[in-house]
């Protein structure tokens, strides 16, 4: 092979390399372009499982890492966030993000089975009170219609005495001492009280006393004791309601006379004291 010299002007002859080096070089060639395709593919993969991410997942994540997201990021935005994070460590990540996920996947599972349970409960608690009614039904058109007197009480009528009963802010023990006065007033079996409860209570009591076993079920002082210790206030709290509780206009003076007494009563058992 023969070259011109810039600097001299003079004809340099180069030796042709062999074909067995030109194949090698081809070869080297080659094996160099697929690993940079290898190394191009390796980099695309380690970022592709945060750019396959859910945005929920990808905020847990850099706020696991010590980051403040916030919840207008982008996902290009949280993806970068993550990686530039300063603890951010690609096989850690991952387990992060597995981790992440599970725990949401878990708690959608939850939520999903409990939000089943209410709408069983609630379901549940319909049909009784559709059979209740179907069975005041029956007592009406038979022979107890011919003579009322002998017309055995409903605890269907409780709904229309006894405000239904609020976990949340309401007093269980108040509520009972309600439902009781008022299921004798109405001269309802003992034995049908928890079903009359059923009808006041909200699907997550309900839920609880469907817990309960076929014995316990229809026994309405266990039913009580069980309520009373989940939903019981505190003396403190007894003690608050005695003092700052006030007559509004739907309640008569009796009514307010009941519950203040009440809220004394159970203050002063907390302790005990059986004189003054």
């Amino acid at each position: 092979m023969t070259f011109l010299s810039r600097n001299s002007n003079q004809i340099i002859n180069f030796p042709l390399p062999s074909t067995k080096v030109l194949l090698a070089a081809c070869d080297a060639l080659n094996e160099l372009d697929e690993r940079l395709q290898t190394l191009e593919v390796f980099a695309d993969t380690k970022i592709s499982f945060l750019k396959r991410a859910k945005k929920e997942d990808l905020i847990s994540l850099a706020t696991d890492l010590g980051e403040n997201p916030a919840p207008t990021f982008s996902k290009i935005d949280l993806v970068s966030l993550n990686q530039e994070n300063k603890h951010y460590n690609e096989d850690d990540a991952k387990l992060m993000l597995e981790t992440v996920v599970t725990e949401r996947e878990k708690r959608l599972k939850m939520a999903t089975e409990q939000e089943r349970l209410k709408i069983e409960a609630e379901n549940a608690r319909k049909e009784r009170l559709k059979i209740e009614l179907e069975l005041e039904k029956l007592r009406t058109t038979s022979d107890g219609s011919a003579n009322p007197k002998l017309e055995k009480p409903s605890c269907y009528q409780l709904t229309k005495t006894v405000p239904s009963f609020d976990s949340k802010n309401g007093d269980i023990t108040l509520f009972l001492s309600l439902f009781e006065r008022q299921a004798k007033r109405a001269q309802i079996d003992a034995k049908d009280w928890v079903s009359g409860l059923l009808m006041l209570m909200p699907s997550d009591i309900v839920q609880l006393i469907a817990r309960e076993s076929e014995e316990n079920f229809d026994n309405y002082n266990y039913i009580k004791s069980v309520l009373l210790k989940r939903y019981k206030l505190s003396t403190e709290e007894f003690r608050k309601k005695f003092f700052h509780h006030q007559k509004n206009s739907e309640k008569s003076w009796r009514e307010f006379t009941f519950e203040i007494s009440n809220y004394f009563q159970e203050w002063i058992e907390r302790f005990k004291i059986d004189s003054f």
